[in-house]
């Protein structure tokens, strides 16, 4: 391995250790902090870094993000830390700071590596490659720069009580922009006892909706209502806003439909060249 790797492996464990430094010092993430406005505001800087970055042809950060070292490293990295935080008994690590700086590593070499390779030698644009990799950045980016943006709040109603007030994870209590009166709920069992199906009747500002697990109803552009469970004296919703998810979906269909045209064109001829 020459020189130039080596600095360039330096340079990454280096952000990385920083990272887990900061964990050490100031424990997760304030999410709270980072919302928006603060979170548009990140993305804007991040984006104008990396195009100041990439315009600049004899940049050393230019040449650190366009490096093979930086695409294993990121990708490996990030792969370990999601089979860390899946596997985990102790719960999520997604709000720590070496987590997010793993995904700003893959983020910015995905940001590179898509400027660099979105035209062949011929001029043209390469449509499977630009949509897989684009599409598989503004996913990560939602789901990055929107985490801060993303409630989740829960709430327990009885047949006939209603209420605008719900509680976060943390126990901080939340006032919600519509009003959840239980009407009526039911639980569907298999004939060896075991619940097969819990459905409830709610009434979301006056309008009669049927909710069931893994069927949530949505409440305006950004806002789901899902049945968590039920018991005989109530049941547990949940309300879960995500300003991002529009940028998510698109990120998802760009993925799909870059390796539908991938799939089609079949091997390029580079590849059939080196075969």
């Amino acid at each position: 391995m020459n020189r130039l790797k080596l600095n360039h492996l330096a340079v990454l464990t280096l952000f990385l250790s920083a990272a887990v430094v900061l964990q050490n010092a100031f424990g997760d993430i304030p999410l709270e902090f980072f919302s928006f406005p603060v979170s548009l505001s990140l993305f804007l800087l991040w984006s104008a870094g990396c195009f100041l970055c990439w315009s600049s042809r004899h940049s050393w950060i230019r040449g650190l993000f366009l490096s093979s070292e930086a695409t294993v490293f990121s990708l490996s990295v990030c792969v370990l830390a999601c089979l860390v935080t899946g596997f985990s008994a102790k719960g999520s690590y997604t709000n720590t700071w070496w987590f997010a700086a793993d995904i700003l590593l893959l983020l910015t070499t995905l940001f590179f590596v898509l400027l660099r390779g979105w035209r062949d030698a011929g001029g043209h644009i390469r449509w499977g490659f630009v949509l897989n990799h684009k599409g598989l950045m503004i996913l990560v980016l939602s789901l990055f720069f929107g985490a801060a943006d993303t409630e989740v709040l829960r709430l327990s109603l009885s047949e006939g009580e209603a209420s605008r007030i719900a509680r976060s994870e943390d126990g901080e209590v939340h006032s919600l922009p519509f009003e959840l009166q239980m009407q009526h709920y039911s639980t569907e069992y298999y004939d060896n006892g075991m619940p097969r199906a819990h459905s409830a009747e709610v009434l979301i500002d006056g309008v009669l909706r049927t909710i069931e697990v893994n069927s949530p109803v949505c409440c305006g552009p950004f806002c789901n209502v899902y049945l968590v469970s039920s018991s005989e004296d109530y049941c547990v919703l949940e309300v879960v806003r995500e300003p991002w998810k529009y940028l998510t979906l698109l990120g998802i269909l760009m993925m799909i439909s870059g390796a539908v045209i991938m799939f089609i064109k079949g091997p390029t001829a580079a590849n059939l060249k080196r075969q």
